[in-house]
C-alpha cells in the first residue's frame, strides 16, 4: 500500500498576470536553479539532520523518546548540530545569489536598503 505525505509548502507571490511565474529569489526558484546532484547532496544532509534530531528525542516525551540513554541522546544532538552548521554553509554557498559571496551580502540587499525590493510576510523577496 503507497504511502501517502503530505507536505505544507509555502506559496510563492505571483511575478506576473497570469500567476505562473515565481520571483527570481524565490527560494523554490533559487532551489530548482541547482545542479540535481547538489540537491540531492543538500538533500541527503538534512534528511540526515532530522533523523539525528529525532534520534536525540529533543522534541518529543521522555516515554517516546528512541533513545533513552542520555550519552547516546547527546551524541544525536551533537550530530544534529553539526549537520546543522553543514547545511547553512553549504545551502549558503551553493546559492549566493539568495546569500552573497563568501563574507558579502548578495547584490539584492542593496535593492531593498533602498526599497526597491521587498521582502513578504512569507520571507520570499520581490
Amino acid at each position: 500500500m503507497p504511502s501517502a505525505i503530505a507536505l505544507q509548502i509555502r506559496q510563492p507571490r505571483a511575478a506576473g498576470p497570469t500567476g505562473l511565474a515565481l520571483p527570481p529569489l524565490h527560494p523554490a526558484t533559487a532551489w530548482a536553479g541547482l545542479p540535481p546532484e547538489t540537491r540531492d547532496a543538500l538533500g541527503t544532509t538534512l534528511v540526515d539532520l532530522v533523523f539525528q534530531d529525532f534520534l536525540s528525542g529533543a522534541a518529543y516525551a521522555e516515554e517516546d523518546r528512541v533513545l533513552t540513554d542520555d550519552g547516546e541522546r547527546s551524541t544525536a544532538i551533537e550530530r544534529a548540530e553539526r549537520l546543522l552548521n553543514r547545511i547553512y554553509d553549504d545551502v549558503a554557498a551553493a546559492l549566493p545569489t539568495l546569500f552573497g559571496p563568501a563574507g558579502e551580502n548578495p547584490a539584492w540587499v542593496e535593492d531593498y536598503r533602498a526599497g526597491r525590493l521587498t521582502i513578504s510576510n512569507e520571507g520570499v523577496l520581490s
